[in-house]
């Protein structure tokens, strides 16, 4: 499922704040029908009242923890997360209220999303569907080991960028029959040039899908944004408004994650490392001895 890469329910982000293009805005105006057309699977229900419990003002903890408890699965990866180095407890909890209140509401969110999103999408539905789900396990654990180093990231968040960036393959590869041969195709080449042949082949590529996604699974608008740019490495060079430092934060990231992944299969950089690598480093305020660094503790631990 890999691809090179190209060198080319919070309050929404305006479209002018974020310089976004008339393609994108076009999207933000058109996702119901995307939503529609594409027959996506609807926000699951656990998703929709975690988020309404978050729009309380008076969130009430052990309502989320009862409702966490309905899962055993979820139930399980929550406390399993609370009770990793990360947090650094003296002593494991088995108390979801009091698991949910450590690892705060939006990364119990997010913990919840990555949850669904592997079950909607199941591994057994096909050969491909199980190629993407191995790339995104070892991507996600990357993710998982690095994040706690880039100290302008939340481990979590990010965690759930890299899973859910390319999601809307996951539905292309249900939605579409002759997605399989058409992905076998293109093994191999250009992200942004494959980009542009979904388009010309489904009417839509896997970023806008995923765009869409993300805003009907309540995901952060921010995180929204980011999926749908993540293969663009443009936009790190555009003027956007201090809003899209977040947004610049995860498409940064995600190249970062493809690049240690890269490393770790004995590949030397992804395509367009080297006009990527600059802004990367600005934007996360790491250096080129970081990315070494990580890399070789990555490869320590496998």
């Amino acid at each position: 499922m890999e691809v090179a890469q190209r060198r080319h329910r919070q309050e929404p982000l305006s479209a002018g704040s974020m310089g976004t293009d008339p393609e994108l805005v076009a999207i933000q105006l058109d996702s119901e029908k995307i939503a529609r057309d594409l027959r996506l699977p609807p926000c699951p229900k656990i998703i929709d009242e975690f988020s309404r419990l978050m729009a309380d003002e008076y969130a009430d903890l052990r309502r989320m923890g009862d409702l966490v408890g309905k899962d055993l699965a979820l139930a399980a990866s929550i406390l399993r997360a609370v009770n990793s180095p990360y947090y650094g407890l003296g002593r494991e909890t088995t108390n979801l209220q009091h698991a949910v209140s450590i690892i705060g509401l939006k990364n119990t969110s997010s913990l919840i999303a990555r949850l669904m999103i592997r079950q909607t999408f199941a591994s057994k539905s096909g050969r491909l569907m199980q190629e993407f789900w191995n790339d995104s396990a070892s991507l996600c654990e990357i993710a998982g080991r690095v994040a706690p180093e880039v100290r302008c990231l939340d481990a979590e968040e990010v965690r759930s960028f890299v899973l859910f960036r390319n999601a809307g393959q996951a539905v292309m590869i249900n939605r579409y029959e002759r997605y399989a041969p058409f992905v076998a195709a293109h093994r191999g080449g250009l992200a942004l040039d494959m980009i542009e042949a979904e388009k010309a082949e489904f009417e839509n590529s896997h970023n806008q899908i995923g765009y869409v996604l993300a805003k009907e699974w309540c995901l952060p608008e921010t995180m929204a944004l980011a999926i749908y740019y993540h293969h663009d490495p443009r936009y790190f060079a555009s003027a956007h408004a201090p809003a899209s430092i977040p947004i610049k934060r995860l498409i940064a990231f995600g190249f970062l994650v493809d690049q240690l992944h890269a490393l770790g299969r004995g590949n030397s950089v992804i395509d367009g490392w080297e006009e990527i690598e600059p802004n990367l480093l600005k934007v996360l305020a790491i250096t080129p001895d970081d990315i070494v660094r990580l890399a070789q503790s990555i490869n320590s631990l496998d």
